[in-house]
């Protein structure tokens, strides 16, 4: 991105942010609550439209309607709030968002289901915040993306899930996905 910003009203949520990814790199975009970390991720995805600035990601324009569209098939993106259908299984949901996806990883699912410990019969909305972060990490991570952009994912992960987390990361980055991540916890941004 070049120069890019976002303001609503008066208040300028994002001033003038210059920032350049490397690809099949794990990246840390550190900064405090309120600093705009999220505001700046929704840009980039095209969910919201900057005030100003310009920026693309994996080639495409952040500000063109279809190339913003097209980018998203490329990046899967795990949001702060981990927003899933409650009313869902942990299986459905895996089974639903699985036939999006030609090239979902089946091995992957399975290895991060057992690991995770997450059970397949449960609903959503009955699991906690950590294995609800589990289950948005696992969904992202099957269907192999070329960008894995993650808003404050160690949110409500304890020490183990977070060192799995960890893991997972440095896994995916080895095999060639570029992953981006916002963090307001240095020594999370750290240890990665």
């Amino acid at each position: 991105s070049s120069q890019l910003r976002k303001s609503y009203g008066h208040f300028e949520a994002v001033r003038g942010l210059d920032l350049c990814v490397e690809p099949n790199r794990i990246t840390g975009f550190l900064g405090a609550n309120g600093a705009g970390k999220s505001t700046t991720i929704k840009m980039l995805l095209g969910m919201i439209g900057p005030s100003g600035g310009s920026g693309s990601v994996l080639g495409r324009k952040i500000d063109d309607p279809k190339q913003s569209v097209d980018l998203r098939h490329h990046v899967a993106y795990v949001s702060e709030d981990k927003r899933l259908y409650a009313y869902m299984t942990v299986e459905q949901i895996i089974r639903f968002t699985s036939a999006f996806y030609p090239d979902w990883r089946q091995d992957v699912e399975r290895g991060l289901l057992r690991s995770y410990e997450l059970p397949p019969e449960r609903k959503i909305r009955s699991l906690s915040k950590g294995m609800r972060t589990k289950l948005a990490l696992l969904l992202a991570l099957s269907r192999r993306p070329s960008l894995l952009i993650l808003d404050e994912p160690g949110d409500g992960l304890d020490p183990c899930g977070a060192e799995q987390l960890l893991e997972n990361l440095v896994a995916q980055a080895s095999e060639g996905t570029s992953i981006f991540f916002s963090s307001h916890q240095i020594a999370e941004v750290e240890r990665v």
